[in-house]
């Protein structure tokens, strides 16, 4: 058995940067994809807060990136090149919390405290250029607007801002699915059941009895493809995590067996041989995910039926998971679970790129 003697575990794992401004379908996950006729220019990072300000709009925020950048997590310094533009934004209440949509006209700065939909938020929007691995710009937007238009699917957006006195100019083009971290909805923006192919590597960590209840102890289960760096946990592509529950005194791998009835941490003792809930608080995601942040998917799990054999150091994972919509990930590993013991902090960063200003 392998073993991650960098990882560095936590009870509550931690997203990196989930900031107000720091692709599924059947079987070959290609239904969250780029719209037909239309080009993604940016990254895009978007997040739905629900009536953050108590305004009686919502309120979102969405980071668009290009280049390389990535954010160092513990110095919040940036490495590589690039720009990030992050705009916190003000809209209508949607109907659904998960399935937001922006609406076409001019949007303007809020200036009064009121936050009246189709407003942007200057105390939380900025913008960050680096070149030849040094930062150009890192500024808040003080002015300006922004319009947006719907086209082939996705959007057409053009910024005319003001930054440090001077202006600045940037044309957005392509798709941007909003990511539900409001207590409303079911936290999942999966439009259809997704079959998760490619899952290449995995860990486990044994994480104790989180519960607290002395019925179970629970291990933490990652698993990725490729495009996810496992001893940092960070990277755009697919990935699983899975919050089983184990007999009591299995600290040394996960027991094989069939875990089904996922449930709350919130209002149950979690005993042995059943899944977490996702549960997302504050920055911090406990329970089981489904994430593809180059796809702008994230899908919080309620239920599910997972089944874990293994033979010698290999092991076999088989499960089928439920969103709170409905809506099922299957998917399938095959592979030895690298071993990571708890310690202090164990961050989950998917990729995320910009700093930390509001969760």
């Amino acid at each position: 058995m392998n073993r991650l003697g960098l990882l560095s575990m936590a009870a509550m794992a931690s997203l990196m940067a989930f900031t107000a401004c720091d692709k599924p379908a059947p079987a070959d996950d290609t239904d969250n994809t780029e719209p037909e006729g239309i080009k993604q220019t940016d990254m895009v990072e978007a997040y739905y807060a629900g009536d953050y300000y108590e305004s009686g709009t919502g309120n979102g925020w969405i980071n668009f990136i290009n280049g390389d950048l990535v954010l160092d997590e513990e110095t919040e310094e940036y490495t590589g090149n690039g720009m990030i533009l992050c705009v916190d934004i003000n809209l209508a209440l949607p109907s659904s919390p998960d399935f937001v949509s922006l609406e076409e006209g001019i949007y303007t700065i809020c200036t009064d405290g009121t936050y009246p939909a189709k407003t942007w938020n200057a105390n939380e929007s900025y913008i960050t250029l680096r070149k030849n691995d040094v930062t150009q710009l890192e500024a808040g937007i003080t002015g300006g607007t922004f319009t947006v238009k719907h086209d082939k699917g996705g959007y057409n957006i053009v910024f005319d801002l003001d930054v440090n006195g001077e202006k600045f100019r940037h044309e957005f083009t392509g798709k941007i699915s909003f990511i539900n971290h409001s207590d409303k909805g079911a936290q999942s923006n999966l439009e259809s059941d997704v079959t998760v192919s490619g899952l290449t590597q995995g860990a486990m960590i044994y994480m104790g009895d989180i519960a607290m209840a002395e019925v179970a102890d629970t291990y933490m289960v990652v698993l990725a493809d490729d495009d996810y760096d496992l001893e940092s946990n960070f990277g755009t592509g697919k990935s699983i995590l899975l919050y089983l529950n184990v007999p009591m005194g299995n600290d040394y791998e996960l027991p094989a067996g069939r875990y089904k009835d996922f449930v709350s941490l919130e209002e149950t003792e979690a005993p042995a041989w059943t899944g977490l809930q996702g549960m997302y608080y504050w920055g911090t995601y406990i329970g089981s995910y489904y994430f593809h942040y180059t796809e702008q998917i994230e899908a919080r799990i309620v239920d599910g039926d997972v089944t874990v054999d293994k033979t010698g150091d290999t092991y076999e994972i088989n499960g089928v998971l439920k969103d709170g919509n409905g809506k099922k990930v299957s998917f399938s590993y095959t592979g030895e679970l690298l071993y990571g013991e708890l310690i202090e902090n164990y961050s989950l960063a998917p990729g995320r790129a910009a700093k930390t200003i509001k969760k």
